[in-house]
């Protein structure tokens, strides 16, 4: 039998403390003006004067466009940190790039510093899966005029290039692809993708369910050391106005309205760090 008795719970004859005395902190943290500022410089915009649609539009766009989704630091054996503080120096400063859990966290924690209100959730993975996956993939949610619109920042592949309004069947265009939402109890909210007169196709699934920084430490851990983890080879990728730059099982591509264009074989250091430099601006 549980009974309250002042700021305790009563349980089977046991004294539980109450929320109130945990005090266990799930506040996000905001960066310095300082910080905010190096950020905005790197993907090349300023802060805005209000908090829209259109603003929180043109920081994604801006930031697929200037920030590659890179995994160089898990192929070199470097630790990764998915805790935004951390990874502002190398994104903002350093001008590298990352994956998932650095890049979402770091541009949440940007929005949040801006004045949004913006949670983490977990995502799964499912573009051409055909079993479920786990949860290895950081989204951010921010509520904008009362509206939740989902922000992803963190996909090597096309994705969203603005900020999806989070309702049910509903077609967003973002100027390249169509999506749209739907709900299933087990997988929550569900997001779809297509290219003008292609198929739909799933693209990953997630709960509106806040996640914390410390939820994503082991699933990156995973992603940098398992053996059979993708990661681990060079995957590295930068949106075009109309298209994908992306080098992956060492080949380098070129796609158009998601049609590759180009496609050519990376073999060796020094092909390596030339492909870097000249087409994600990456020096090591």
């Amino acid at each position: 039998m549980l009974t309250a008795k002042g700021s305790l719970w009563l349980l089977s004859g046991y004294m539980l403390p109450s929320n109130k005395a945990m005090q266990i902190d799930t506040r996000r943290k905001r960066y310095t003006q300082n910080q905010v500022n190096a950020y905005l410089g790197r993907i090349g915009v300023e802060a805005p004067a209000v908090l829209e649609k259109g603003s929180l539009d043109r920081l994604i766009y801006q930031h697929i466009r200037k920030v590659p989704y890179e995994t160089m630091d898990i192929v070199m054996g470097k630790p990764v940190s998915v805790y935004p503080d951390e990874v502002l120096p190398k994104v903002a400063m350093n001008k590298r790039g990352g994956y998932c859990f650095e890049l979402n966290g770091a541009f949440g924690c940007l929005l949040y510093s801006l004045g949004y209100q913006v949670q983490d959730c977990s995502a799964r993975i499912l573009y051409k899966e055909t079993e479920l996956q786990k949860y290895r993939h950081r989204i951010v949610l921010a509520e904008v005029e009362g509206f939740k619109y989902l922000c992803d920042v963190g996909m090597a592949m096309e994705g969203p290039r603005i900020a999806l309004k989070l309702t049910a069947d509903e077609e967003q265009y973002d100027g390249m692809c169509y999506y749209q939402f739907t709900r299933r109890d087990d997988l929550g909210w569900v997001l779809w993708q297509r290219f003008p007169k292609e198929e739909w196709q799933i693209y990953y699934a997630f709960f509106d369910v806040p996640s914390y920084d410390v939820d994503f430490k082991a699933i990156s851990y995973y992603c940098e050391t398992h053996p059979r983890s993708p990661f681990k080879n060079p995957i590295v990728s930068i949106k075009t106005e109309d298209g994908v730059i992306m080098m992956k099982n060492g080949r380098l591509t070129k796609s158009r309205r998601g049609e590759i264009v180009y496609e050519e074989e990376v073999s060796g250091q020094q092909m390596l760090t030339a492909v870097l430099k000249q087409y994600f601006d990456i020096i090591l």
